[in-house]
């Protein structure tokens, strides 16, 4: 079990209701005792050690337990400095002088040392400045302290008091403690220092939580029933899960003399077990709780009883034939407990489920679950979510994760305000790149809690889930090495299709384990039977006739046992077992055994699930709340639902036989009822469950309905970011809307919102035809809004370098546009920029620079009348690439203070997507202008921000082009590593540029390898890629040619290779090399074979020389 331990943060402090609770008590307890004695054991606790105040000398009093503070001589004393008030805090904490090396680490951990102890001397000389009285801080080379006889810290007092065997200190040191360690305050961008918040918090809360365990014993001990009941209760403030103390505190309940607040207390206790953790109450709880119910107190710790062995009516058995899968499984967590995926498989009711379960619950470390059911695959990171939610009630697991990935996740969790008040504002990015930022997101939250304690991620059923959540998986893979996240999966064989890619991938990355189980064998089955309490005359026969009837699948031999069982067969088994009509026909014997009203709960949750909350089973099943309570517990008492944080069918098929034995009316007004339950309990916030509201409506054949939620879904899942899922909505949608004869100019903004995602995914083709679809169904008179689909058209060419097209589609963007029309020039105008601001991108790329300069010029007085400072951005760009080409790829000095000047004016933009292009673009000139240790800096910069940020081309482009650079430098690793990255990102764009780039850099790759036929093989591959289109670099695969060439003595394709290189479209190579290659060329050509092969020569020395080759 988990031993939770609350501390504090920047972004996790105890919920102010716990610390309202804390401070009722000590409220309490000052009238309790009365003011006097309050403040008399306060005084002689703190006369343990000296008050200098009363005795003429000087105080000053820091107190860091709760919402820090300063006095000075009595009064409040404030520093202005949020650095300096934190060191204060730091030294009073122990008042020991502390290293200058440990403080440089803790406020500045990124940078060079020297530089962070001249920042902390600074920050000291500041410091003592500030300071009532500059002694009170003692300096000297090595180490920084506070006078401890002259400073008082509550901290270091709260440290030592409990260490006093005097109950009366004991008692003082909890008045000190006034909630979380320096609850609220913390120091940005000092992670350490965050670091040491937390891990100080927790050992102050153990210290106040051991200090009221020993005072509620010596309180209980004494007679003094209603302090330790006091003590008792703030306790449970802080940590609701320590079952010992609810048990304590009923019996201190029972011995006072009051029953009904020992009967809230055990029922208060059950719940907040069964929400946390999905258990019940110990039995020395409940034997607890029964003593009070007979006016007996339980005062003394409670002998556990042995439980009862009961089977009727379930089957809880021990583990029995997966003795070789559990080995398995041990051996697979021993290699990839520290980060991997272990996958659980087999048929359907096979028993992976309740093995995972078995074996996680036998593992140290926390364990967060996450069932997929297929009815929520279409709703994104639906296990995730589920998994995650379980830590909100730990906020202290969560201190290292940075606030702005707990506010990221918060998309997911909107719940996590509550715990987490003071998360900053979500930072809107664009959709094409927001999915990658909420996977880093995500992930920083994962990796965050097994930071602190080690996690086994247990996914249920994995084959249904949603494309979101395997794409996280995917994309959490490289990091888990390390991690202590262990991701512990089952999936269905039926269904492995869904799974093969997640498969694939995990398994190349050999971070794949994989645990088949089969089915129970005749001997496993013949064990299930020998320890029933009704035992069978011949135990190895039935086992038998089991397994044919079978196959050993886990599920139906249970089902099977289980009917036999309750009807009274066990001992004397009929020649055909009860499954011949199917094992359908054994679920519905088993529900005509239900009451009318627990076959009704049974039904409403069939078409819940998996949402089975109490509130909405009430509302959909339109059953009193003790009605639904009864019908709950007959379910739970035959098995056929769990229970937990919610209720849960035990098994998938159990909810397959309840709902396919509705009648259709019945179905269908369970559906109508569920979907306007869900929009009753949740107005408001209606988005969040659109999806599964719009389900409903369409089995109930409420499909007008069931069309506006899927299009609220859609929009709904662009928010969160998961594209495929808006698509499965929009299409959905558009099916529902052409079905209902819905107004063509809805179908239209369906498919042009289902363009959107498929363009944000990458899938241009299907976006173009959505497109398409768009425009033929909007009215004639909307012609601006043509205008903007056609637009978005053209960007679908231009991603996939059909220029013609593209310009096209521009052209007739342009002739839509009329400045007169309906009076509408600002609208005109904006649609108008944005079409020309859009062809500068392909205008480059044709490298058409006249039109190019002439489009800049064009749009200039638009632009500085109208513009956004996005829109500025992207005309900066427009002039830097029109520069770039000018100057023919070989950057002069003033090419790169134009891109400098894009850079500072995209800062300008907040736009964190075309910051990351722009570092691209700064990193890119000064590449290209032969500064290459300058380069690194902002292409790397590039890269991460658009990692973070999700912008898959500008990912590209950085690696593209640190490839290059690193080819310049005779880095081979890393031209490996990034090639390899280019590429795949290349590919999954489908961008044949930069897929012919990857594989002239691998070409190379293989010529230092001496690998020369795949070397020649690879080089020619990326020229054909590239084909006629004018990319500036071929060199990378030139080079390569021609030294093989070269030494192959192949002259006339040496040489043809050089005029390559040679031509107008292609970089400015450096002086000395083009000077060697125009020889060859024109050795060639006078039929000077000799001075021909000495300039070829000359040439690949010089590649060589300068990092071409």
């Amino acid at each position: 079990m988990l031993s939770i331990q609350i501390s504090s943060s920047a972004a996790a402090n105890k919920t102010t209701k716990q610390f309202d609770i804390i401070k009722q008590f000590h409220a309490q307890s000052t009238l309790r005792q009365g003011w006097t004695k309050y403040q008399s054991r306060l005084e002689r606790s703190f006369q343990l050690k000296p008050d200098k105040s009363s005795t003429g000398g000087l105080l000053f009093k820091v107190s860091i337990l709760g919402t820090p503070s300063m006095a000075w001589h009595g009064q409040l004393f404030k520093l202005s400095r949020r650095q300096a008030r934190g060191l204060i805090y730091y030294l009073a904490e122990a008042l020991e002088p502390v290293s200058r090396d440990r403080l440089s680490f803790t406020y500045w951990p990124d940078i060079p040392e020297a530089e962070a102890r001249r920042k902390l001397s600074r920050l000291v000389s500041l410091l003592r400045r500030d300071l009532p009285q500059s002694d009170l801080l003692l300096v000297d080379n090595e180490t920084i302290g506070l006078d401890p006889s002259q400073v008082w810290s509550d901290a270091a007092e709260f440290s030592r008091l409990p260490n006093q065997v005097s109950p009366m200190a004991k008692e003082a040191a909890l008045d000190l403690y006034r909630g979380a360690f320096l609850d609220g305050f913390s120091i940005p961008q000092s992670p350490e220092y965050d670091l040491w918040i937390s891990e100080s918090g927790a050992r102050y809360e153990n210290i106040y939580l051991s200090t009221l365990a020993e005072l509620i014993k010596t309180k209980t001990a004494a007679h003094e029933l209603a302090t330790a009941i006091h003590y008792a209760q703030a306790y449970l403030a802080v940590d609701e899960l320590a079952e010992d103390i609810h048990r304590q505190l009923i019996s201190l309940y029972a011995a006072n003399g009051d029953q009904a607040a020992a009967m809230r207390q055990f029922e208060t206790c059950t719940l907040a077990l069964e929400r946390e953790l999905g258990v019940e109450p110990l039995p020395e709880t409940r034997a607890a709780f029964e003593a009070a119910q007979t006016g007996e107190a339980l005062l003394q710790p409670v002998l556990q009883s042995k439980p009862s062995w009961t089977v009727l009516p379930s089957l809880d058995l021990p583990l029995i034939g997966r003795e070789e899968a559990w080995v398995d499984l041990e051996d697979a967590y021993l290699q990839f407990q520290n980060g991997g995926l272990i996958f659980i498989s087999g048929e359907a009711g096979i028993g992976k489920s309740r093995l995972l379960q078995e074996f996680a619950t036998n593992q140290n470390g926390l364990v967060l679950t996450g069932n997929c059911h297929a009815s929520t695959q279409a709703l994104p990171y639906q296990p995730i979510v589920q998994a995650l939610r379980q830590a909100l009630s730990q906020p202290q697991l969560w201190e290292g994760i940075r606030p702005i990935w707990l506010s990221e996740t918060s998309r997911l969790l909107p719940e996590m305000g509550d715990y987490f008040p003071d998360l900053p504002p979500l930072v809107e990015v664009e959709s094409d790149q927001a999915q990658a930022r909420l996977y880093e997101a995500l992930t920083q939250f994962a990796l965050g809690l097994a930071a602190k304690t080690p996690i086994l991620l247990c996914l249920d059923d994995v084959h249904w889930t949603d494309e979101a959540t395997q794409g996280w998986l995917t994309y959490i893979s490289g990091r888990l090495p390390g991690s202590d996240l262990c991701i512990l999966a089952t999936y269905r064989i039926e269904e492995a299709t869904h799974v093969t890619d997640l498969l694939g991938f995990f398994s190349r990355a050999s971070l794949l384990a994989e645990v088949s189980l089969s089915g129970f064998s005749t001997g496993a089955i013949t064990q299930i039977l020998a320890i029933l309490p009704q035992t069978p005359p011949n135990p190895e026969e039935l086992a038998v006739q089991i397994y044919n009837a079978t196959g050993g699948n886990a599920f139906f031999v249970l089902e099977t046992i289980r009917d036999l069982l309750e009807s009274d067969l066990l001992t004397s088994p009929p020649s055909e077992l009860p499954l011949a009509e199917s094992i359908q026909g054994a679920i519905q014997r088993r529900l005509e055994r239900l009451s009318p009203v627990a076959r009704q709960v049974l039904e409403t949750a069939a078409v819940l699930s998996p949402d089975l909350s109490i509130n909405l089973l009430q509302e959909t099943a339109g059953r009193s709340a003790l009605e639904l309570a009864d019908g709950l517990d007959e379910l739970l008492s035959h098995h056929l639902l769990t229970n937990g944080e919610q209720h849960h069918f035990r098994h998938d098929l159990i909810r397959q036989g309840a709902y396919l034995g509705l009648s259709p009316w019945r179905r269908q007004l369970l559906h109508r009822r569920a979907a306007e339950a869900l929009e009753q309990l949740h107005r408001g916030a209606e988005n969040d469950l659109a999806a599964q509201i719009a389900q409903h409506y369409e089995a109930a054949g409420e499909l007008e309905a069931a069309l506006g939620y899927f299009h609220q879904a859609a929009i709904a899942a662009q928010g969160r970011y998961a594209h495929d899922e808006a698509i499965t909505f929009l299409e959905r949608a558009i099916e529902l809307a052409v079905d209902l004869n819905t107004e063509p100019y809805e179908i239209a903004q369906l498919n042009e919102l289902i363009g959107d995602s498929l363009v944000a995914s990458g899938r241009f083709e299907a976006a173009r035809q959505a497109y398409k679809e768009c425009l033929s169904q909007i009215p004639t008179g909307e012609v601006i809004h043509q205008a903007e689909i056609q637009r978005k058209l053209a960007g679908t060419f231009v991603a996939h370098r059909r220029f013609e097209e593209a310009n096209k589609a521009y052209e007739t963007a342009l002739e839509l546009l009329d400045p007169g029309i309906d009076g509408r020039v600002m609208a005109w105008q904006s649609s108008w920029l944005e079409i020309q601001l859009s062809r500068l991108e392909l205008l480059y790329f044709l490298g058409d620079l006249e039109k190019l300069n002439e489009l800049l010029k064009q749009i200039k007085p638009t632009l500085d009348e109208i513009g956004t400072p996005k829109q500025h951005a992207v005309y900066y760009s427009g002039q830097w690439r029109l520069l770039a080409y000018q100057e023919r790829f070989f950057m002069s000095d003033k090419s790169v203070k134009l891109a400098e000047k894009s850079l500072r004016a995209t800062q300008e933009t907040g736009d964190a997507a075309a910051l990351a292009y722009a570092q691209f673009a700064l990193g890119f000139g000064l590449l290209l202008a032969g500064d290459l240790e300058a380069a690194s800096g902002p292409l790397t910069d590039g890269l991460d921000l658009a990692e973070e940020t999700g912008v898959a081309m500008t990912q590209c482009l950085c690696l593209t082009y640190l490839t290059y650079l690193y080819r310049l430098q005779g880095d081979k690793q890393r031209v490996r590593s990034t090639a390899a990255r280019s590429l795949e990102t290349a590919q999954r764009l489908n961008i044949a540029t930069y897929i012919a780039t990857a594989h002239s850099q691998l070409a190379w790759l293989d010529w230092l390898d001496q690998q020369l036929a795949e070397a020649e093989h690879g080089a020619l591959d990326a020229l054909k890629i590239w084909g006629e289109f004018p990319h500036p670099f071929k060199w990378s695969a030139y080079w390569v040619l021609c030294d093989i060439y070269l030494n192959r003595g192949q002259l006339d394709e040496t040489v043809e290779s050089a005029k390559a290189m040679l031509h107008p479209t292609q970089q400015r190579l450096p002086d000395d090399l083009t000077a060697a290659l125009e020889g060859a060329v024109r050795s060639r050509q006078e039929g000077n074979t000799g001075e021909a092969r000495r300039h070829l020569q000359r040439a690949v020395g010089l590649a060589k020389d300068k990092g071409y080759l």
